[in-house]
C-alpha cells in the first residue's frame, strides 16, 4: 500500500469511526421513542411533518385548504434530497429525524476539527451543537433542525476553500447553500445564510489563496446555491405574495423573542416550570411556550467556550465567534435592544417572527468556542491555575444568578405556581434548581480531573460522559419523550374511512374546527392528507391570505366559533359537508387569542333544516351541513364587487345594495362583466369526471348560458379549457374559480400548471447543468 492510498484510507475510517459514534450516541438517546414503535413527532412534527414526509409528492393537493400549492410551501420539503431519499424507504421516519442530529455533529467536528486539529474538541463541539437545547427543543419542527444542520457544513466549507480551492470544496458549499434553502425552513436558512456572509466576508480578507478571489468564490457558491434552489424558491415567494406573511408589523416581528430576565434560563433552563421535577407548566413570556425561547447549550460548553476565547483571544476566527455569539444572544432579546428595530428594516428578514431562533447561530458560536477551549487545555496554552480562576468566576455567576431567582421570588411564584402548588426554590429542596448546581460541582471536578492528564482515554470519555448529562439536562426531560405518537398514527381510523368513501362520491369536504389542535377522532389536519379524508382546513404559516379570512382560520387550522351562525355562508361555499367538533370543549380562535365558551354560537346547530347531528364518535361529534355546495355548480347571475364586499356578503349573506345573497343563484366576482341570465335552463346538469391533484375534468349540459363555479382556491397556474380551448378563470367567491359558459354540452378541463414552478425547474436544471460544467472544466485544466 503506498503512502498515498495508506492516508486516503485513514481518512476514510476517520470518516466512518466519526459518523458512526455521533450514530451511536443518538440511537442511545432517542432509544425511548425508537425502540417502543412510536415516531419521533412531537407537536409540530405530528400535523405538519409527517403528512408531508408520507404523503406523495405533488405541486398541488387538493385534500388540504380547499386545494394548495404543497410543493410551493418549503416545509414540506418536496425537493429536498434528504426527505426525497429516506421517503423511500419503508418506516424510515425516525431515521430521517435523527440523521440531522447525527449530520449537524459530524458537519461540526469536521469544522472544529479544520480549525483546531483535535479530536476530542471537535467531538465536544459536535455534541454540543447537536444536543443543545434549540436542537431538542425543535425537534418536532423538522424542516427547521434539517436546515440547521447545513450551516456548520457551508461555515467548514468557506473555511477550507479560503487556503485552496478545489472541486470537492466548491461542490461542498454549493450543496450546502442548496440543501440548506431545500430543507424547508427559510428563517433558519437566512439566519444561516447570514452569519456565512459575515464570516466569509471578514476571513476572506487576510484570505492565503487572495481577497478578491475568495469572494468570487464565495459569491459563486452562494448564487449557484440559490440558483439551483430556485425550483423551491421561485414558487414559496409567490405563496408568500398571496399568504399571511406577505406582512408583518413590528409587534409580530419581535413574537416570542427572549425577555432579558428569562435568559437566566441559560444556566437554570427549567425555573420558570417546563421541566419534569415538578408538575409546574412553562409560564414564561412566550405564548407558544418554552420551545420558542429555548437556547440551554449547558454549563460546561459555556466554561470551555471562556477558556477557548481567552486562550486564543488574538486569534481571528475566536474573536469572530464571539462577537457572533454576542450579536446573535442581542438579537434573540428582540426589541430589548435598538438591533430590532433595525434589522426590522431589512427586507425578507422583516418576514420572521421569534427573534429568540436567533439562538441556532449562538450555539454554533459556543460550540466553536468550547472546541478551543478543549484544544486549549490539550495543549497547555495557560497554567493549569488558570482552570481555577475561570471555575471561580463561573461559580460567582452561577451565585448571582441564584441571587436574582430569590430576589425576585415572589414575582416567580405568581407566574409559575398554581392555586394548589407553591415552588420552593431552595436547591435541595428544587431539583429546578438544585440540578444546575450539581452539574456545575461535577463539571468542575471532572474539568480538573481531565486537564491533570488531558490526554487520558479514560478521562476523555469522563469528560464526554458529563458533557452529555450536562446537555441531557434539558434535553432528555423534553417533550419529545412524551410527545412523540404511537406509529398507528399512519394508519386511518375507521371512522375516517368511512367518511373518505362517502366524500369520494360526493367531492366534497370536511371541516375539524379545532384544525391540527383535535383528536384522531376529529380527523385533524394535515393527518386527514395523509388519510385522504378532502379537508377545508389546513395546518401551516403559509395559509393564504383569503383562506383564513373566509374561514377566519388560524395557522393551526382552527376556525373562529362564528362557524354555526345561520348568515354565514363560507362553510357552503366551500363544499363542506361534515363538520367534526369535540363533544365540549374551549375554542381558543389563534387569530385573536380569543377563547369562547363551548355553548356560545352552538345553540344553532339545533337548526334541523342547517344542521344534521350524524354520531359521536368517541369524544368527538359530527354534524353534517345540508346547506353544503357541491364541488361545482352553475348559476344564472354574475355580481361584480370588490374583493371587501364580497367577503362580507358572504359572511352576512346580504349584498352592498340590501338583497340577499344566495350561492346557489349567484356569483360573486371582482372584474366588470354584466351577465345575467332571464330564462336560465332549471335542467342544467354538472358532473365531475375527473378529479386528482392537479387536474379536473367537469361536463356540462345546459339549454341556457351560464357561469361555472368550482369550490377549488384560485390560485396562479391554474388552467382552464372549455372544450379544448384556453378561457379565462375568474376569481369567484372571494377565493374559488369560476367560468363563463355558452349554452350546450361542454368539457371542461382545468389543468394546474405553476410558471413558477417551471421557471425554477428551469433555473435549478441550468445551474446543475452550470456547475457540472465547471468543475469539470476546472479538473480538465489542472490536469493537462
Amino acid at each position: 500500500m503506498t503512502k498515498i492510498n495508506r492516508k486516503g484510507y485513514q481518512k476514510i475510517i476517520h470518516v466512518f469511526s466519526v459518523f458512526f459514534l455521533f450514530s451511536i450516541i443518538y440511537a442511545i438517546f432517542f432509544s425511548p421513542v425508537i425502540f417502543s414503535e412510536r415516531l419521533l413527532a412531537p407537536g409540530d412534527g405530528i400535523i405538519q411533518s409527517i403528512p408531508a414526509f408520507y404523503s406523495p409528492r405533488t405541486l398541488w393537493t387538493d385534500l388540504i385548504l380547499s386545494g394548495f400549492p404543497t410543493a410551493a410551501d418549503p416545509n414540506v420539503q418536496t425537493w429536498y434530497p434528504l426527505c426525497i431519499l429516506f421517503s423511500l424507504i419503508p418506516h424510515s421516519w425516525n431515521a430521517y429525524v435523527i440523521s440531522a442530529y447525527v449530520l449537524a455533529s459530524c458537519f461540526t467536528y469536521g469544522y472544529v476539527y479544520t480549525i483546531t486539529n483535535s479530536r476530542l474538541a471537535s467531538i465536544v463541539s459536535g455534541i454540543i451543537y447537536g444536543m443543545s437545547g434549540f436542537m431538542m427543543a425543535h425537534l418536532g419542527h423538522t424542516a427547521m433542525i434539517h436546515t440547521a444542520l447545513w450551516i456548520p457544513l457551508l461555515i467548514w466549507s468557506l473555511e477550507k476553500l479560503r487556503y485552496k480551492f478545489t472541486n470537492k470544496w466548491f461542490v461542498v458549499a454549493c450543496s450546502a447553500s442548496t440543501c440548506c434553502i431545500l430543507a424547508g425552513h427559510p428563517q433558519i436558512t437566512v439566519y444561516g445564510m447570514g452569519i456565512a456572509l459575515v464570516y466569509a466576508l471578514l476571513v476572506g480578507a487576510n484570505a492565503p489563496i487572495g481577497r478578491w478571489i475568495y469572494y468570487k468564490v464565495y459569491i459563486a457558491t452562494v448564487v449557484l446555491g440559490i440558483a439551483i434552489s430556485s425550483i423551491q424558491i421561485i414558487p414559496t415567494i409567490e405563496l408568500m405574495n398571496l399568504g399571511q406573511r406577505s406582512q408583518l408589523s413590528f409587534q409580530d416581528f419581535n413574537y416570542c423573542s427572549l425577555p432579558l430576565a428569562e435568559s437566566i434560563r441559560l444556566l437554570f433552563p427549567w425555573f420558570l416550570g417546563g421541566g419534569p421535577f415538578q408538575n409546574i407548566p412553562y409560564s414564561g413570556v412566550c405564548e407558544w411556550g418554552l420551545t420558542e425561547v429555548t437556547g440551554y447549550v449547558g454549563i460546561l460548553p459555556l466554561i470551555l467556550a471562556t477558556i477557548g476565547f481567552l486562550a486564543y483571544r488574538y486569534n481571528f476566527t475566536a474573536k469572530f465567534w464571539l462577537i457572533a455569539v454576542f450579536i446573535t444572544f442581542l438579537l434573540t432579546l428582540g426589541d430589548a435592544t435598538f438591533l430590532a428595530r433595525l434589522m426590522y428594516n431589512v427586507p425578507a428578514y422583516n418576514k420572521f417572527r421569534v427573534p429568540a431562533r436567533h439562538f441556532i447561530e449562538m450555539t454554533l458560536g459556543v460550540s466553536v468556542l468550547a472546541g478551543y477551549g478543549i484544544a486549549a487545555i490539550e495543549k497547555k496554552v495557560f497554567p493549569r491555575h488558570f482552570i481555577f480562576k475561570i471555575l471561580t468566576i463561573s461559580a460567582s455567576i452561577i451565585i448571582a444568578c441564584l441571587l436574582g431567582i430569590y430576589f425576585f421570588y415572589v414575582n416567580i411564584q405568581d407566574k409559575v405556581a398554581t392555586p394548589q402548588t407553591t415552588i420552593n426554590l431552595f436547591p435541595w429542596s428544587n431539583p429546578q434548581v438544585g440540578m444546575p448546581i450539581l452539574i456545575f460541582l461535577s463539571v468542575g471536578c471532572i474539568l480538573v480531573y481531565w486537564s491533570k492528564v488531558a490526554q487520558s482515554k479514560v478521562r476523555q470519555i469522563l469528560l464526554i460522559l458529563i458533557l452529555l448529562i450536562d446537555l441531557a439536562h434539558f434535553g432528555w426531560f423534553y417533550d419529545w419523550q412524551t410527545g412523540s405518537p404511537r406509529q398507528d398514527l399512519l394508519t386511518p381510523t375507521a371512522s375516517s374511512q368511512k367518511y373518505q368513501k362517502i366524500l369520494s362520491n360526493s367531492k366534497q369536504r370536511i371541516l375539524p374546527v379545532r384544525g391540527g389542535l383535535g383528536t384522531r377522532d376529529e380527523i385533524p389536519v394535515n393527518i386527514s392528507r395523509l388519510w385522504g379524508v378532502p379537508s377545508a382546513s389546513g395546518y401551516g404559516p403559509l395559509i393564504l391570505s383569503r383562506v383564513s379570512k373566509i374561514l377566519s382560520m388560524g395557522t393551526p387550522g382552527d376556525v373562529s366559533p362564528t362557524w354555526p351562525v345561520p348568515d354565514d355562508r363560507s362553510l357552503d361555499i366551500m363544499s363542506v359537508r361534515y363538520i367534526f367538533t369535540p363533544q365540549s370543549f374551549t375554542l381558543i380562535n389563534q387569530p385573536t387569542k380569543s377563547s369562547y365558551p363551548s355553548t356560545e354560537n352552538y345553540h344553532y346547530l339545533s337548526n334541523n333544516q342547517r344542521w344534521n347531528h350524524i354520531e359521536n364518535i368517541n369524544q368527538a361529534t359530527v354534524y353534517e351541513n345540508l346547506r353544503a355546495m357541491p364541488r361545482a355548480w352553475l348559476v344564472p347571475e354574475v355580481i361584480t364587487l370588490k374583493p371587501e364586499e364580497v367577503l362580507h356578503a358572504i359572511k352576512s349573506s346580504n349584498l352592498p345594495n340590501g338583497k340577499n345573497y344566495d350561492p346557489s343563484k349567484q356569483a360573486l366576482i371582482e372584474e366588470s362583466v354584466d351577465f345575467k341570465v332571464e330564462n336560465f335552463d332549471s335542467g342544467s346538469t354538472i358532473k365531475i369526471v375527473k378529479l386528482d391533484n392537479t387536474n379536473i375534468q367537469i361536463k356540462t349540459t345546459s339549454l341556457s348560458s351560464t357561469f361555472l363555479i368550482l369550490s377549488d382556491v384560485n390560485y396562479p397556474g391554474w388552467q382552464a379549457k372549455i372544450d379544448g380551448k384556453l378561457t379565462h378563470i375568474f376569481q369567484t367567491n372571494y377565493v374559488l374559480r369560476g367560468l363563463l359558459l355558452s349554452e350546450g354540452n361542454h368539457t371542461i378541463d382545468f389543468e394546474f400548471r405553476s410558471q413558477s414552478f417551471y421557471i425554477g425547474a428551469g433555473i435549478s436544471t441550468a445551474s446543475l447543468v452550470l456547475l457540472v460544467y465547471l468543475c469539470l472544466n476546472i479538473y480538465t485544466k489542472k490536469r493537462l
